[in-house]
């Protein structure tokens, strides 16, 4: 099961998953309110659907996750609850211990997360599409091509598209 982060979409996998074809079912959804999926008013949902999907597809044994970013929260939470189900975990970019207060947080993202919960940081990210346009090409180790940059972009092409981030 791949669970993507954000600001990314199932589009993510897309280079991995042939490496794995005849190993297993092989499942990457696009995390609610991110790539194709319903938009919600909230992230609070993210767990509920991604549990309920797994339900319905009826994953729960020999489950390998593969998670990025946001992603992995949903992904870990999922493997806490379901651990006689899990064989692995395959990660990257993801916070693997708790920050029982802000001031446990990362002393150097405080500012910039600071500066997104504003409403400059609101502006940045519903009309300016910061994290497509900056977060992300800034944040891989190659240039993007154009046909990738605008499958990203394609989702939240219209601005407050991409508020379930923010």
């Amino acid at each position: 099961m791949f669970l993507h982060g954000n600001p990314t979409s199932s589009y993510l996998w897309r280079n991995v998953m042939p490496y794995l074809q005849g190993k297993g079912r092989l499942i990457a959804m696009d995390m609610i309110g991110l790539g194709d999926s319903k938009k919600l008013d909230n992230t609070h949902e993210s767990s509920k659907y991604t549990f309920a999907l797994l339900e319905a597809l009826g994953v729960n044994s020999n489950v390998t996750l593969v998670l990025h970013d946001w992603g992995s929260g949903v992904g870990f939470n999922w493997a806490n609850t379901h651990r006689d189900a899990v064989k692995a975990i395959a990660l990257m970019e993801a916070i693997v211990t708790d920050f029982p207060t802000w001031d446990d947080f990362l002393k150097d993202l405080h500012g910039p997360i600071s500066t997104l919960r504003s409403a400059e940081g609101e502006k940045m990210v519903l009309d300016d599409n910061f994290f497509i346009e900056t977060i992300l090409p800034a944040t891989i180790s190659r240039q993007l091509t154009q046909k990738e940059h605008d499958e990203y972009r394609r989702p939240f092409i219209n601005p407050g598209r991409i508020a379930v981030q923010f």
